[in-house]
């Protein structure tokens, strides 16, 4: 009897396992390890810009009001009270461009010169005073928004005392036919100017800090004419 198997129920012996799907598989999945990394990461920083974002616009509006409160400050001085300094009220008669360890005067936000002895002492939110020989007038307590509020009023005069300096920058009111007002003097509310009278007004330089509760710091810088 022959016990011999036909050709179609030969047993072929397995082909050997050379690993390759696995290493596809493993190449693949540390590329998309990689990719959800820079993914997250790219969403963590995005967060980051829209959070500080929001933080510098919100320190702008509180940069308002410190401009508003300095204006009111300002408003509420007589013309012969602002000949000199105040700097209890972070006020100066003098754009103060004298002086400094560079010859140039104060140096506002602190990034002009190296040294801090002609810095302003800008107050943070933590209440820590900066060095410096400049006093500005803070509010002593944060705002709504976590906000410390500070600013400084400079005459835009070269040396104290009279409007008429030669080394002040003014300008004279503006007067027409049946009006007693000059335009500028009443858009501000202040006082009516009698018509021909030519008054003198000064110009006055407001700047406000904002420090806010990521250590973030904004400037803004308006003038004031009175």
């Amino acid at each position: 009897m022959n016990n011999a198997c036909p050709s179609r129920c030969t047993i072929f012996p397995p082909n050997r396992q050379t690993g390759l799907s696995l290493l596809v598989a493993l190449i693949a999945l540390a590329a998309m390890s990689m990719a959800g990394v820079a993914l997250i990461r790219s969403i963590d920083t995005n967060s980051l810009i829209a959070g500080n974002l929001a933080f510098r616009q919100n320190s702008t509006t509180s940069a308002d009001t410190g401009v508003e409160n300095a204006r009111n400050w300002l408003m509420g001085k007589t013309t012969a009270y602002l000949q000199d300094n105040d700097t209890e009220n972070g006020y100066y008669a003098t754009r103060t461009d004298a002086g400094g360890d560079d010859g140039k005067g104060v140096d506002i936000t602190g990034s002009r010169t190296k040294s801090s002895s002609d810095n302003v002492k800008w107050i943070d939110t933590k209440g820590d005073e900066q060095p410096g020989s400049h006093s500005p007038f803070c509010e002593a307590n944060n705002d709504a928004n976590g906000n410390r509020i500070c600013y400084v009023i400079h005459r835009m005069c070269g040396v104290a005392g009279d409007l008429e300096s030669s080394d002040c920058s003014v300008s004279t009111s503006s007067t027409s036919d049946g009006n007693s007002e000059g335009a500028v003097t009443r858009e501000m509310g202040y006082q009516p100017i009698l018509a021909g009278t030519g008054a003198i007004m000064g110009r006055y330089r407001i700047t406000v800090r904002v420090s806010g509760p990521r250590n973030n710091n904004s400037y803004v810088q308006v003038f004031i004419q009175r």
